[in-house]
């Protein structure tokens, strides 16, 4: 299994590799239509997130849509909704990108 691996990261670039992995996120975004979930950053519903780890599988951590994570959607809660960062300048290093296009 590690060589397979191994061959598909020496064989694909990694520029195209990411490219197919939002791709198949995308995909798998037709099989949770529903309304049980709300993703706050891209404001989508779904009927669950989708699972995510390399090792250990987190239930329901990824948006479909914008892939964004547990922790993203938690720190965008709290940009949003806080009393104390209002016209406030904040330096983040790698932003998330649904954050940092908001």
């Amino acid at each position: 299994m590690k060589s397979l691996k191994k061959t598909y990261q020496q064989t694909i670039p990694q520029n195209i590799r990411a490219k197919m992995h939002v791709f198949f996120f995308k995909i798998r975004a037709v099989f949770v239509i529903g309304n049980k979930v709300e993703c706050n950053c891209c404001n989508s519903n779904f009927s669950r997130f989708l699972d995510f780890g390399d090792y250990k599988k987190r239930k329901n951590a990824i948006c479909p849509n914008c892939l964004s994570l547990e922790r993203t959607r938690m720190l965008w809660l709290f940009l949003k909704d806080s009393k104390y960062l209002k016209e406030k300048t904040i330096l983040q290093f790698a932003p998330f990108k649904v954050i940092e296009k908001k």
